[in-house]
């Protein structure tokens, strides 16, 4: 599973779960993953199926949503002071107000790391050429060969 395909995963294998299904021919690994390795485990176990394992990059802000939003709630804050503007005075504008009075240069640029880091690091031929990535995968053909 790739990105969101692992919500999606999640998902089905809770309500196939749910509806006492289960999926012990199905093996998953999860690439890329917004849901963590500890949630993504517990559903395909508690679904009858073989979990791989994960593996993520640090530097995707699809994987590490949580870690990118609040640096970009930081940045605009650092932005909304430096330029001299008040975050009470956008406050009164609404919850994003500040954003907008002060701290538009620093979010456009944490959005255009963003962009840059999905393009980068998110694209799942960069998952698959990952050595640890490369490891699972070897690992499960050599103990499930075709035919098997």
């Amino acid at each position: 599973m790739h990105s969101a395909g692992n919500e999606d995963a999640r998902k089905a294998l809770q309500a196939g779960a749910l509806y006492g299904r289960s999926y012990d021919n199905l093996s998953f690994f999860s690439l890329g993953s917004p849901v963590s390795s500890s949630v993504m485990q517990q559903s395909v176990i508690g679904a009858g199926a073989n979990y791989l394992g994960q593996v993520n990059d640090w530097r995707d802000p699809v994987t590490y949503g949580k870690l990118f939003l609040s640096s970009l709630v930081a940045s605009g804050s650092v932005g909304a002071i430096g330029a001299g503007q008040s975050v009470l005075a956008g406050s009164a504008a609404g919850p994003w107000g500040w954003m907008a009075i002060g701290g538009g240069t620093a979010i456009s640029g944490l959005l255009g790391a963003g962009k840059y880091g999905v393009q980068t690091y998110h694209p799942l031929q960069q998952y698959l050429a990952k050595p640890q990535a490369r490891s699972i995968m070897f690992d499960w053909l050599k103990n499930n060969p075709p035919g098997k």
